[in-house]
């Protein structure tokens, strides 16, 4: 059984104990190691609704990846950091719509810090040092699609993670091979 590599000593032991080929009595779904792999197919490629849902967060880190480079072409380093704290307002607004959470006022004073700070700093121009061309607009827009891409795949994803009890391993799995295809 894949769970048992985690485990302690102790519980290794108590693994030696079991009959050959057999898993834990209670709680593992799986009964022999050769019958893995036909459950990682039955539960990955057989369930394409599950594999799709996380092939959304996949696509929009693909696409956020791609506006990353955008960005740090057009935008000074100061500046490319000052909008990627943008991310905490975005991921804080959509978890409050995606998932129904509460913010104390404190932590809405927090992020209305943040925008502040976010907004005083795009009054300030820096040249860049490398001397390339630039457009700053482009940059901003760039980075800030980054922070909104990125900060809906964190919520999306631990919006899947929490309405479903498929095992960490198995979404992990998913996860990567949706990974890979995009």
């Amino acid at each position: 059984c894949t769970r048992w590599g985690s485990l302690g000593a102790g519980a290794r032991r108590a693994r030696r104990e079991w009959p050959a080929g057999g898993c834990r009595p209670s709680g593992c779904s799986c009964a022999r190691k050769d019958e893995l792999p036909a459950e990682l197919r039955e539960k990955t490629w057989d369930r394409p609704l599950d594999t799709l849902k996380l092939s959304i967060p996949s696509g929009c880190y693909a696409i956020g990846n791609n506006m990353q480079f955008v960005a740090a072409q057009n935008l000074s380093a100061v500046m490319l950091h000052i909008l990627e704290r943008s991310k905490v307002l975005c991921t804080a607004c959509l978890g409050v719509v995606i998932m129904k959470k509460a913010l104390r006022p404190n932590q809405w004073l927090a992020l209305v810090l943040i925008v502040v700070g976010v907004i005083l700093s795009q009054n300030h121009t820096e040249a860049r040092l490398d001397g390339m061309q630039s457009n700053t607009m482009l940059g901003s827009v760039a980075a800030l699609i980054v922070s909104l891409v990125s900060s809906f795949s964190g919520v999306y994803l631990e919006l899947v993670i929490k309405s479903n009890q498929t095992s960490l391993a198995l979404r992990n799995v998913r996860f990567s091979a949706c990974s890979l295809l995009t």
